[in-house]
């Protein structure tokens, strides 16, 4: 899965064969190339010793592209033919790649967010988004990493609702609109179901943030939750998804990240906030999520105290995901990292996370850093809408 498990913190302690000694110049490098066939915003994974049956094992790296591709590729030999490739494109039947509305994305939209291979079942679920003779379609996919053949059902196409009265609703529903929908946040679980986190093209068109919980074998929704689903009269900006919208999560691909107790922690982008006066909007916030059979619950929150600030100059909090530290040097105390596009790094309690103070970000937190701190300093990521992480200066 995205960064190697479910925390997102990108620690592998366990590494023994790089050290500092055999990577240079003469021992570390290239070992071959593979050229895919469309755009790769999705990480690469990597199985080893995988039994594919006649095919052998192998150590396979799996690509999924926006041509709507996905490739199993062999380590030893990354310039040789595929052990298996699934392609979600039918020309002769009108299935075709999604249009990249926003021209964020290099034209087209397949597969944007990391798939999440199940080492259990063998099985890798990643979401496509085609155009069915015209009509956006995302769905969610299931196959048989061995083989690249269909898992279960092999897909299902994704359609969800939830109450509100927010941007975009009618009679008392807000519903899933695909157009507008960038999948981008890196699949993941949590108890054993499969996470899905959807975000905008940039600020394209009226937008939420959405994410998903379904079940891994018969693919079914099993929950769906949406962070702005109020209308809201006043409002820090005035987009085409602000007054109840907004809120996208893509966090610069970033996965939701899953502590021990199966919390989700995950970052919204810019929209319409009120939660500190009882509403239901949480833009730019940091959540603590738990799913509850059918439905995610709202645990615990961190909003910025500039959040106004940093939704009308889109210096959102969303722009990259949540690292969950280990404990074994944070003397036992649970702490979780993020950073907004404004050059503040959050350290945070993930027990009290404090919520929203409009006298500053101290509350409940462990600490907040800046740019004039003598932490690396963090820049804007250069588009919102293809959520490229923010590069260090």
């Amino acid at each position: 899965m995205w960064k190697g498990d479910t925390s997102a913190k990108g620690l592998y302690s366990n590494e023994t064969t790089l050290t500092l000694t055999n990577v240079n110049a003469t021992q570390f490098g290239r070992l071959g190339s593979f050229k895919a066939d469309g755009l790769l915003m999705a990480q690469p994974l990597y199985v080893r010793n995988l039994d594919m049956g006649q095919a052998g094992t192998h150590n396979v790296i799996i690509l999924a592209s926006e041509n709507d591709s996905v490739f199993a590729i062999d380590a030893a030999n990354p310039g040789g033919t595929p052990l298996w490739q699934r392609q979600y494109v039918d020309q002769a039947n009108g299935i075709t790649v999604a249009p990249d509305t926003s021209g964020a994305i290099g034209g087209q939209v397949g597969i944007s967010g990391t798939p999440y291979l199940d080492s259990n079942t063998g099985i890798l679920y990643f979401v496509t988004a085609i155009s069915n003779n015209g009509t956006v379609q995302h769905w969610l996919r299931s196959v048989d990493v061995r083989t690249g053949k269909d898992a279960g059902p092999g897909g299902i196409q994704i359609q969800a609702s939830v109450p509100g009265d927010g941007k975009s609703s009618a009679n008392g529903q807000i519903a899933f609109d695909p157009t507008v929908q960038l999948q981008r946040v890196a699949l993941t679980q949590v108890n054993g179901s499969i996470l899905v986190g959807w975000g905008s093209y940039s600020d394209w068109g009226v937008y939420h943030g959405w994410l998903m919980a379904f079940d891994p074998s018969t693919l079914a929704l099993q929950a769906a939750f949406n962070p702005t689903t109020q209308f809201q009269q006043i409002d820090d900006a005035n987009g085409p998804s602000d007054h109840g919208g907004g809120g996208a999560f893509w966090q610069g691909g970033a996965a939701p990240a899953i502590d021990a107790s199966g919390n989700i922690f995950l970052n919204s982008s810019n929209g319409s906030f009120n939660a500190d006066s009882g509403g239901n909007n949480y833009g730019d916030t940091l959540l603590r999520l738990k799913l509850n059979g059918s439905s995610f619950q709202i645990m615990d929150y961190f909003t910025p105290s500039t959040k106004a600030c940093m939704d009308f100059e889109d210096m959102e909090l969303g722009s990259g995901g949540v690292a969950l530290l280990p404990t074994d040097f944070t003397n036992g105390v649970n702490l979780a990292v993020a950073y907004s596009k404004e050059g503040r790094l959050f350290l945070l309690n993930t027990t009290t996370l404090g919520k929203f103070n409009a006298s500053g970000d101290n509350q409940g937190r462990a600490g907040i850093y800046d740019r004039r701190s003598d932490l690396p300093r963090l820049s804007h990521h250069r588009h919102r809408g293809a959520g490229l992480e923010p590069a260090l200066w």
